[in-house]
């Protein structure tokens, strides 16, 4: 399966190192392009592609996406921050052959979180998240409570997870989301709770910060695209939302 990159930042960079060394069962390295490549340049890569990881950030999400999957081409939305956006989901909603597909990313537990919303539909979902404070912002303790959509628009680079959350469970409005800062954080934390009248859950993590990242995205990132990758060049289907990865075909503005 070949496999393109759309960005050169620290995941685009993590996942196209063990793509280029073989490392990726069934998958091939299929290049790069970011904002500074030609328009040609980006044709040719949208030629050479079956799956593009999108690795650009939230900005690059409406313009650099819609038409990959207008192509034909599945792409790996590592950016799920940018769906919180109504603009931009509308436009990665009109129809196309091409799929987004929006990996676990930094956390996991998404299978009994969906379970659980999905057998409740009063459930109630939060995300705690701790980062150190350069991530965020600045600051000390909790910096900010509200909902998915709302942490992923005041934190567009640092939310992908809250956004991953709201789509494999009860959407960007209903999740609430705290975020907390703390100088001395040298791991990422993310702690989800659900309560339902199925049972209440609770999944902590804690990861390490890809080199580079400036804190902002955990280097267990990149291996939950890898993972991905192998699973859909392996031939099987990708897992439902809120399992290893979130499947978005025909996405409806949230």
């Amino acid at each position: 399966m070949r496999v393109g990159i759309l960005g050169a930042g620290p995941l685009g960079v993590a996942v196209a190192g063990p793509l280029r060394r073989g490392e990726v069962a069934g998958c091939t390295a299929a290049g790069v392009v970011t904002s500074a490549s030609s328009e040609r340049d980006r044709d040719e890569f949208a030629d050479r592609c079956e799956v593009v990881v999108e690795a650009a950030g939230v900005g690059a999400v409406a313009d650099r996406v819609a038409p990959l999957l207008r192509r034909g081409r599945d792409v790996v939305l590592c950016s799920s921050a940018a769906l919180a956006d109504p603009v931009v989901a509308a436009r990665l909603a009109r129809r196309a052959p091409g799929r987004v597909l929006v990996p676990s990313g930094a956390i996991g537990g998404l299978d009994v979180c969906r379970a659980a919303t999905r057998g409740d539909p009063c459930a109630q979902v939060r995300l705690t998240t701790t980062k150190r404070s350069d991530a965020v912002g600045g600051g000390t303790g909790e910096i900010f409570r509200g909902s998915a959509r709302e942490a992923a628009l005041a934190f567009p680079r640092t939310a992908n997870v809250a956004a991953t959350l709201a789509l494999a469970t009860v959407g960007f409005d209903a999740v609430e989301v705290v975020v907390c800062a703390d100088p001395a954080a040298f791991r990422t934390r993310h702690e989800i709770e659900v309560e339902s009248r199925l049972g209440h859950y609770r999944t902590t993590v804690e990861n390490t910060v890809a080199p580079g990242s400036g804190g902002r995205t955990s280097a267990v990132t990149a291996w939950s695209v890898i993972v991905l990758l192998e699973t859909l060049a392996a031939g099987a289907p990708p897992p439902q939302p809120g399992c290893t990865v979130a499947v978005v075909p025909g996405l409806s503005a949230p």
